[in-house]
């Protein structure tokens, strides 16, 4: 399903920005679900404000854990992403921002546009069949 890939691609690049902002946290403690893609996957949600963006990840459950302030850690891990996406636009074709101890994520609707088109050339008419959009 296209959505559940989209929402993959947010959990990777947040798990790298996770792992490349958090180096000490990561070597001390690398069994942190924030380093670990699919366990971020199952945190990130939709956000109830869609001007937020497309997916939300909240932060307020790993500050806690980790002693952090969310808004902080939040704007560690926003210039994490940022230097993550930024090499890598055809992988990771996102923008983010933050609202407080929520991290959003939007795609850049050109990429997504070619992502959900080279998926319907891919796979022709089957595309839709299990209500992939």
């Amino acid at each position: 399903m296209i959505i559940d890939e989209l929402k993959y691609i947010v959990a990777e690049s947040t798990a790298q920005a996770f792992r490349e902002a958090f180096v000490d946290r990561f070597r001390d403690f690398p069994d942190d679900p924030e380093f670990d893609a699919l366990k971020v996957y199952g945190k990130i949600e939709r956000p109830k404000d869609v001007s937020m963006g497309d997916y939300a990840f909240p932060l307020f459950e790993t500050a806690k854990r980790w002693g952090a302030n969310p808004v902080e850690l939040n704007k560690k891990l926003l210039d994490a992403q940022k230097a993550v996406v930024a090499p890598n636009p055809d992988k990771f074709p996102l923008d983010y921002s933050i609202k407080g101890g929520f991290n959003n994520s939007k795609f850049v609707p050109d990429a997504l546009a070619q992502i959900v088109l080279k998926r319907v050339l891919e796979e022709k008419e089957e595309f839709g069949s299990d209500y992939t959009v």
